[in-house]
């Protein structure tokens, strides 16, 4: 006998697929609409402050090929793995703020599935 697995997933379109309802022993839950930044820690300074830091360095990158006359449409994979360490430029107190402040709300079954 195979055992019922629950999987509860956020909103993004990319987790949206006709296939979950062929999944026989796998029941998906999926958050209500806008409660991703109230349910999941990450979203709520986190990934905000990773977003800022990348959006500064891609900022900085862009101006810097511009003064060297580069070619502003390629980003190289250099530019790419320098913009990808923001996470060492994020501040720990935030990370552990954020992980102690988690305002969880409740959410009824009736929200939580939209199978």
């Amino acid at each position: 006998m195979l055992r019922e697995n629950r999987q509860l997933i956020d909103n993004a379109r990319c987790h949206e697929s006709e296939n979950i309802n062929s999944l026989s022993n796998v029941k998906v839950h999926f958050l209500p609409p806008n409660t991703t930044s109230f349910l999941q820690p990450l979203d709520q300074g986190i990934i905000y402050s990773l977003k800022a830091q990348y959006r500064k360095l891609l900022c900085q990158n862009r101006i810097q090929a511009y003064d060297f006359y580069e070619d502003m449409s390629k980003i190289t994979e250099d530019d790419n793995l320098q913009m990808m360490n923001v996470n060492q430029e994020v501040d720990q107190e935030v990370a552990t703020s954020q992980h102690q402040e988690v305002n969880v709300q409740e959410v009824t079954s009736s929200q939580n599935s939209r199978m």
